[in-house]
């Protein structure tokens, strides 16, 4: 009779032959692999926090012995506002201001700060405070243009467009434009913000008598524009076109030359157009590489001297469009 074999049951636990004697270990506890993680973070954002405090700390006695260390107030702000300290970040900017002008990046950073850290009734004034001292500093577009968008956005009376809203951005505006709407590179985009305010109060109106006077306001900028020596003078006169032509006072929308316009525009846009373009040949001269010293020296003497006589030209040629305006204290500016 064969012997039956069985197969053993596998041993579910361990014996104590198995461990020589010895008792099991016990289960450790699952961690959490995200712990460490985390723990690493915590440590780490620590570190960069002691060693901002430990900058900080160096700069201010630097600037306490030396407050005329230009750089230190600028690596001093800039840790300030990586840490959001609105408080001590509007002290450093203060403290900076009374020894040196600060650039119109400084000022539109400083503004940015105030406008995302500050909060309540006060903040709005304040920043716009903000913006005057600065565009009285420096004659910067970017940073007239930078007001203007935020008294845009923020004044409820010029967003909603009330009576005295109104008056106020036309003031604000009319302002901008003296200051630097005669800017070759970059003051056609004050001049189109004003239109393009000027227009979304027309597209509001619903009365015709009021339309027709809006129509007549967004016509004269236009026309001052287009006398002004500026960057793509073309498209200025093209977008006027097409303007015109949705107020149906062209037919020919296709026409070609000044025709469609009246003898004084054309008139001083060719006379602004021609301006425009002998400044723009002889910067063009004056970058010229393959030149001498003295031939470049000699480029820019005369570079130096056409742009005086033009600025003169141009200053009593725009008299009547700037009206109001002394035209000594206007040359003395810019």
């Amino acid at each position: 009779m064969e012997e039956e074999t069985v197969n053993p049951e596998p041993q579910t636990g361990t014996s104590e032959e198995d461990n020589n004697g010895e008792q099991p270990m016990p289960d450790l506890p699952d961690q959490d692999p995200s712990s460490s993680d985390s723990n690493s973070d915590s440590g780490s954002e620590d570190g960069d926090q002691a060693q901002k405090n430990l900058q900080l700390q160096t700069l201010e006695a630097e600037l306490l012995t030396n407050p005329g260390n230009y750089n230190g107030h600028v690596q001093y702000i800039k840790i300030l506002r990586q840490m959001a300290d609105i408080e001590k970040l509007r002290q450093a900017m203060e403290a900076m201001n009374e020894l040196f002008l600060l650039t119109p990046s400084m000022w539109q950073d400083w503004a940015k700060d105030e406008a995302s850290l500050s909060t309540g009734s006060h903040a709005f004034p304040a920043i716009e405070k903000l913006y005057e001292r600065g565009v009285f500093e420096y004659l910067s577009v970017s940073l007239w243009h930078e007001y203007l968008y935020f008294v845009q956005q923020n004044d409820p009376s010029v967003r909603e467009c009330s009576s005295a809203g109104i008056l106020k951005a036309r003031n604000l505006f009319e302002r901008v434009l003296t200051a630097a709407g005669l800017h070759v590179s970059e003051g056609n985009k004050l001049w189109e913000g004003y239109r393009e305010f000027e227009q979304a109060i027309f597209f509001d109106e619903t009365d015709n008598q009021a339309r027709e006077k809006q129509i007549q306001l967004i016509r004269n900028l236009f026309h001052h524009q287009l006398s002004v020596p500026h960057v793509d003078m073309r498209s200025t006169l093209l977008d006027y076109k097409a303007w015109e032509v949705e107020q149906g006072n062209i037919l020919d929308a296709g026409s070609s030359g000044l025709d469609w316009i009246s003898s004084h525009v054309a008139s001083v846009y060719q006379k602004a157009l021609e301006l425009y373009n002998a400044s723009f040949h002889l910067e063009k001269q004056i970058c010229q590489q393959d030149m001498s010293d003295s031939e470049g020296l000699q480029n820019f003497i005369n570079y130096f001297s056409r742009i005086c006589c033009m600025n003169v030209l141009l200053l009593t040629f725009l008299y009547p469009v700037i009206s109001g305006l002394n035209i000594l204290t206007i040359w003395i500016k810019h």
